[in-house]
């Protein structure tokens, strides 16, 4: 590396653009929740053919869908980084792939680590810092990340029940999850009917 792309990196990772002060803390939160959101899309992806393996259809779509919408958060998480001139690293690590039962187990500590002190400390930041993209990313990612605690949980309370195929849409705009419903708008970015994706 010469010098001064040596100089216009240590810029880059101190936060210094043209004089301005960029939100560092904001910047390394989204790098964070950027790489724990596209590893939770791979671990639920592999936990899905885990579950269709054992013979419980239900949950496979619940992490299919529950996929789809990390997927989403991760799409937003970067797109709030570009905003700021930054890009992350993917570190693909994705958890490893156990039993159904403790699939669901490890994802509702994850899902309720993201969504009572990781999502809401990194909003609190990014709220103090200024940065809109970054507080709607992260406040999109901490409410679905509640609704995929608790759809894990019901299914880990009923595991059996869960051998029955379901369905679930997902807002490709906000990750918001739920079962299939008659659904005209998300409930949480009121995006259109056209931005629900039916998961099974």
């Amino acid at each position: 590396m010469n010098k001064g792309l040596a100089i216009l990196w240590i810029a880059t990772a101190l936060g210094l653009v043209a004089g301005e002060v960029r939100p560092a803390r904001t910047l390394a939160n989204l790098q964070l929740a950027h790489r724990g959101e596209t590893n939770a899309r791979a671990t639920y992806e592999g936990c899905a053919k885990k579950a269709e393996v054992e013979g419980y259809l239900g949950v496979a779509a619940l992490f299919r869908a529950s996929a789809i919408a990390e997927g989403v958060h991760a799409e937003a998480h970067l797109a709030a980084l570009r905003k700021l001139g930054a890009v992350t690293r993917i570190e693909l690590k994705p958890r490893p792939v156990l039993s159904t039962k403790e699939n669901l187990e490890n994802a509702i500590k994850e899902e309720a680590l993201e969504e009572t002190s990781l999502y809401p400390a990194f909003i609190r930041v990014a709220r103090e810092e200024g940065h809109k993209a970054a507080l709607q990313s992260f406040t999109f990612a901490k409410n679905a990340e509640r609704e995929h605690k608790s759809l894990y949980a019901e299914a880990l309370n009923d595991l059996e029940g869960w051998r029955l195929q379901r369905a679930f849409l997902v807002c490709t705009l906000c990750g918001y999850t739920v079962p299939k419903i008659a659904l005209e708008r998300c409930s949480f970015c009121a995006g259109g009917k056209k931005s629900l994706l039916e998961v099974q």
